[in-house]
């Protein structure tokens, strides 16, 4: 075998054998698997726009979540008590809603393991109440 042959070989098992996480299992996280977003992953997510830093899952786009969480929030927000209800601005942009998270997040950092979802709505609520 030429010397090129077997340095391509060896470069193909470091390759793999980088894949490989310490338990044996594969380490590249599924797109269709179902994954817990909680802030901690959130903020990690919309440091680096389009990948995380450390691929805890892989094709996650920052904005889109933000998209889901303000359209999933406006879609039931006539079905929520008085107390529940946010006082949105009618044209909040996703980046909007992400620095109002993001500051929340800097003040409550303890709350890292608080289901993305429901940190962004608590941070909204915080900057947007609804007056009684």
């Amino acid at each position: 075998m030429d010397k090129a042959l077997k340095i391509l070989r060896a470069a193909l098992l470091v390759s793999a054998l980088a894949a490989i996480t310490p338990n044996g299992a594969a380490s590249e996280v599924q797109p269709n698997a179902a994954y817990d977003v909680d802030s901690d992953f959130l903020a990690e997510a919309c440091t680096v726009i389009g990948q995380t830093t450390y691929g805890k899952i892989p094709y996650f786009d920052c904005y889109s979540y933000f998209y889901g969480v303000l359209d999933s929030y406006h879609s039931f927000a006539g079905i929520l008590l008085a107390a529940q209800r946010i006082c949105l601005p009618e044209k909040l942009t996703p980046k909007e809603a992400y620095d109002i998270y993001w500051q929340w997040f800097e003040k409550h950092p303890e709350q890292d393991q608080l289901r993305a979802a429901e940190a962004i709505l608590r941070a909204l609520k915080e900057k947007y109440p609804c007056s009684s």
